[in-house]
């Protein structure tokens, strides 16, 4: 259990009026209207992730536009998700921040190759 009960469904729900639910969740080259492959969605996954694990989302922004900014800005660093709820292991903490990467070339690359350190995750805490 990583103590998923907590959630700001509030937030969520008034962002979602806002910005229609996806700026929240756009890698920093949608909101650059630069050019978008699977490492794009990757990112997007590991907002997902991010907020499934804490229960928040990893930018702290109060509007749409705070949060985009938030997202694209190299000067704002995302926490670690542990760091919102201690439960979570290191490695797992390893994994969403590298999905987290600004830097397209340094996130995942691939599907597959996120896929086999969450499949590492898992049969190292069995």
């Amino acid at each position: 259990d990583f103590g998923l009960s907590k959630s700001n469904a509030s937030w969520r729900m008034r962002f979602m009026k806002e910005a229609g639910g996806t700026r929240a969740y756009m890698s920093p080259e949608q909101l650059g209207k630069e050019s978008l492959d699977a490492r794009s969605d990757i990112f997007s996954f590991g907002i997902t992730m991010f907020e499934f694990f804490t229960g928040k989302h990893p930018c702290t922004g109060e509007s749409p536009k705070e949060i985009a900014k938030q997202i694209r800005s190299k000067s704002y660093k995302f926490p670690r998700p542990s760091s919102i709820n201690p439960e979570i292991p290191d490695k797992l903490d390893r994994i969403i921040l590298k999905a987290l990467r600004r830097d397209i070339n340094r996130r995942y690359q691939s599907c597959t190759e996120m896929l086999l350190d969450l499949t590492r995750l898992t049969q190292s805490r069995i």
